[in-house]
């Protein structure tokens, strides 16, 4: 349980009201699942065809199969069970069953970034609204601004990534329980130390907020990676985003 963000982007069908964060979800999760049904018919052939004639391989099919769902629907217990070790009637029902139960994946998603919700907040009716270019260009200036603040104080690499010296390193479980210790207190003493000019901007341009399993709203190195994956995430929507398109915000807990 906890504070979920969810952006979603689509071209409405006619007839959709455009300000309706409700009727537009329902478009564009009609339209995904319409999109995905005609290429798992195409695979549910395909293989019908592979087990019918023992000249074709199965196995050439499931590969590509596999890497379309996970491509699509996200989560692993989608398509692991897409195996060349299933029977054949097992592998039908499979793709049966993720016809029925296909739900796309967000463009953007956040969990517990509790100052995107901030950020957001002055438009949200019933925690959700309608999202213009406007405001994420808004929001990725205050993100960008936050960012060269962190890589000044050398919180974040030029790379664009939050310094490794903040965590524990590679092979941390590995290892035994008094190495573990010294790893723990070594990265508690690079926090303490931490420069925090980047921190008192942070709280000026995007403050965090507290809230019903929010998370935290320390300023802080996981703070940071939420403001980088924002960076990347909106970028990402940005170069997407369609004049046709309609971009829709939702909170949910």
């Amino acid at each position: 349980m906890g504070l979920d963000i969810y952006f979603e982007k689509v071209k409405p069908s006619k007839g959709v009201n455009v300000n309706s964060v409700e009727e537009l979800s329902a478009d564009r999760t009609a339209q995904h699942k319409k999109a995905f049904n005609k290429v798992m018919n195409k695979y549910l052939k395909r293989i019908k065809e592979a087990i019918a004639d023992g000249n074709l391989r199965r196995s050439n099919i499931i590969p590509s199969l596999r890497d379309y769902v996970k491509e699509t629907m996200l989560y692993d217990w989608y398509w692991e069970p897409i195996s060349d070790e299933k029977s054949d009637q097992e592998l039908l029902d499979i793709i049966k069953k993720l016809k029925k139960q296909f739900y796309p994946h967000e463009d953007v998603y956040f969990r517990k970034a509790n100052f995107v919700y901030r950020f957001f907040q002055p438009y949200l009716v019933n925690e959700e609204c309608i999202v213009t270019k406007d405001m994420v260009h808004e929001l990725l200036a205050k993100v960008d601004k936050i960012i060269t603040a962190a890589q000044t104080d050398g919180v974040i690499t030029p790379e664009g990534n939050v310094d490794e010296r903040f965590f524990c390193g590679k092979g941390f479980y590995d290892l035994p329980e008094d190495k573990k210790q010294i790893e723990r207190e070594r990265v508690e003493k690079e926090h303490k130390e931490m420069p925090r000019d980047w921190a008192m901007l942070a709280q000026d341009e995007l403050p965090t907020c507290d809230g019903f399993f929010f998370g935290s709203t320390e300023y802080d190195v996981w703070y940071l990676s939420d403001i980088i994956s924002c960076k990347e995430q909106f970028t990402k929507l940005l170069s997407d985003w369609k004049d046709d398109e309609v971009v829709y915000n939702i909170m949910s807990w």
